[in-house]
């Protein structure tokens, strides 16, 4: 038997999103990588009998389990999981368990898709000692997701959940990336774990129609739209405050992107969404940007001051709103860690599993 666990994060706060995408040719991008992400176990046994090879799938966050066959996938069931057992393959003849799980909600708008994909590529290619450098992981991901799914996707969550830490993501030329890891002074990045909060909107990501209107738009007005060269300069303004050491500025810069996004589609900032931006501001916040491409649920981003009373009044004000406010039921405050790692993958014992 060999077991393996990989970890990918997911990210938060993509300044300059929309602009790693097909439909907007070139871009740039600004992200924040953090932890829960995804987890993947990986667990390969020797059966002895060929009649039991296979995959066995447990989505432990769900509570759902299922079997699949990697001669005969119809990426039905999980078809991330599907569509990188189909591109990577499984052991031959081996009994093969995948377990996944994460603190992160379904559906946060944060990137877990490719979290996933990144995790579960990677502990498959460990177990083979295939290449697991993030420049091939980002790629392969990516390229699962576009090409033997179908799926819309730019290229900054793949990225995110490969390299981890801060990333500046400029795009020349979609799918092209020059990716730089952001360093910054220890005390700036202990601020931005304190101060930079992830707040659930209380339902699943669902915006697919919304955002195919939004692309349809960009297709037909071409690639100089003003709100798309808005979120091309908030990616490289955000990266000069962070530099800077400047979180006021940088908080500034989350709220135009916020906005330009609203430009974009009234409904890609929810209502839900809104709500949270009214106690962000009673509570002095510095910035505040919803997660991702936005629509209807996901989650957003908020930076308050490094004021310990401040963070935990805003903490229990958003919680209590996701309580008792029949317009907001679920909204609620995941707690994250910022994550400077990127993909990791290990193997490990029965005993530490």
């Amino acid at each position: 038997m060999k077991i393996l666990r990989g970890v990918a994060p997911a990210r938060i706060n993509d300044l300059g999103g929309w602009t790693d995408t097909w439909f907007a040719g070139f871009g740039s991008v600004l992200s924040v990588s953090v932890q829960p992400g995804i987890e993947c176990l990986l667990v390969v046994e020797d059966t002895g009998d060929i009649s039991k090879g296979g995959v066995a799938i447990k989505i432990k966050t769900t509570g759902e389990s299922f079997y699949v066959d990697p001669n005969e996938l119809t990426f039905k069931k999980n078809p991330i999981i599907e569509a990188v057992i189909f591109s990577e393959g499984v052991p031959k003849d081996f009994h093969t368990e995948i377990s996944v799980r994460s603190a992160m909600p379904f559906g946060a708008g944060t990137g877990t898709s490719a979290s996933l994909a990144v995790a579960l590529l990677g502990t498959l290619r460990k177990l083979k000692s295939a290449d697991c450098s993030p420049a091939s992981l980002w790629r392969e991901a990516h390229r699962i997701e576009t090409e033997v799914l179908g799926l819309e996707s730019g290229i900054q969550d793949q990225i995110c959940a490969s390299y981890g830490g801060i990333c500046f993501i400029e795009i020349p030329q979609y799918p092209d990336a020059k990716i730089s890891r952001v360093s910054l002074p220890e005390e700036i990045v202990k601020n931005l774990d304190r101060t930079l909060l992830l707040v659930f909107l209380g339902s699943a990501h669902q915006s697919s129609e919304v955002h195919t209107r939004v692309i349809e738009k960009l297709k037909s007005e071409g690639l100089d739209t003003p709100e798309i060269e808005t979120l091309r300069k908030t990616a490289f303004k955000g990266l000069q405050a962070l530099l800077l050491g400047d979180l006021e500025l940088y908080g500034s810069v989350m709220i135009e992107n916020n906005e330009a996004q609203r430009s974009l589609h009234p409904e890609l900032i929810p209502k839900e969404a809104d709500l949270v931006i009214e106690i962000a501001k009673r509570n002095d916040a510095l910035g505040w940007k919803v997660n991702g491409a936005g629509g209807s649920g996901g989650s957003m981003t908020v930076l308050l001051p490094d004021e310990p009373q401040t963070i935990e009044d805003f903490k229990k004000e958003i919680n209590e709103l996701g309580l008792t406010d029949k317009r907001a039921m679920g909204i609620r405050i995941v707690e994250t860690k910022l994550d400077p790692d990127g993909f990791r993958v290990e193997f490990v014992s029965e005993e530490n599993i």
